[in-house]
């Protein structure tokens, strides 16, 4: 679990490196060492308390500070989300060239997968996969390729380079 340490102010005769100990070892041995002041001004968040810790010691590392600062830690929660990724299927042309492939008459002949930036549509940042997992980018060589999208009715040329990424002009072919 995260605690959140924060201190308002720290003595001008105070170091500058603490050390974070926990009561349920009795405060014998910390676990945090070096945590500057500025961190500690600014809220320190640790994962490393022992389960059951309800006090934390905050000492000081300088010889001229013997006092330390208990208090109760505020606990931190962390929320994951989880996000459903949308694959579309399509093809690209294992034929390429440099410039527009529109009316070249290129076949879409290798499948590819895609989790569009804006969906229903084609955009320079895509990256194209070879796997239905999104796993293996199709590996393009920077010059333009047919690309079908049955499901977004597109069929485009557009630059793609290493690791799938359309990089360049897409032009929607009529």
């Amino acid at each position: 679990m995260d605690i959140l340490v924060t201190l308002t102010s720290i003595g001008v005769d105070q170091g500058t490196l603490f050390d974070l100990y926990s009561n349920v070892d009795g405060f014998i041995t910390p676990f945090e060492t070096n945590i500057s002041d500025v961190n500690l001004l600014a809220g320190y968040t640790t994962s490393l308390a022992p389960d059951g810790t309800t006090r934390i010691r905050i000492t000081n590392q300088s010889d001229k500070c013997s006092n330390y600062l208990e208090i109760a830690p505020s606990y931190t929660t962390t929320t994951t989300t989880t996000v459903a990724i949308v694959w579309e299927s399509g093809s690209v042309s294992s034929a390429n060239i440099l410039s527009s492939t529109c009316g070249e008459g290129f076949v879409t002949d290798i499948p590819v997968w895609l989790n569009p930036i804006t969906p229903g549509t084609i955009s320079v940042g895509d990256i194209l996969y070879t796997d239905a997992l999104g796993t293996i980018p199709f590996y393009g060589t920077g010059n333009f390729y047919s690309i079908d999208y049955p499901g977004f009715g597109i069929t485009a040329s557009a630059r793609i380079e290493t690791f799938g990424e359309i990089t360049g002009i897409i032009e929607i072919c009529v």
